[in-house]
């Protein structure tokens, strides 16, 4: 099976999450929907994509299901006011460190 997605969509689908959460911060409530259940149902396919990704001797399996069950968590949880900000700044800095390495690795 090849990948139908890349490190760009990857990116963009975390700059997003980024941009939801910090408008749900500011107060914005969103529809579910209109708005939350489309995002949901195109960003899996993007994150089920990574199931694609080849490993190496840092990036390994258990690291890349951690990695595909954080994504999906923030994606989930961006809407919700539940979510400190604490916790989703680390849980987005774990996605970010592996998709740079993803991407500067050439998985």
């Amino acid at each position: 099976m090849s990948r139908k997605y890349n490190y760009t969509h990857y990116f963009k689908l975390l700059d997003e999450v980024n941009q939801r959460y910090a408008r749900m911060r500011d107060g914005y409530q969103y529809d579910f929907k209109r708005e939350i259940e489309p995002f949901l149902q195109s960003s899996v396919k993007i994150i089920d994509d990574i199931l694609q990704v080849r490993t190496d001797e840092r990036f390994t399996e258990p690291s890349k299901e951690k990695l595909i069950s954080t994504f999906n968590e923030v994606i989930m949880s961006c809407h919700a006011e539940r979510m400190s900000l604490k916790l989703f700044t680390e849980q987005t800095k774990y996605i970010n460190v592996w998709l740079k390495h993803i991407e500067s690795n050439r998985l």
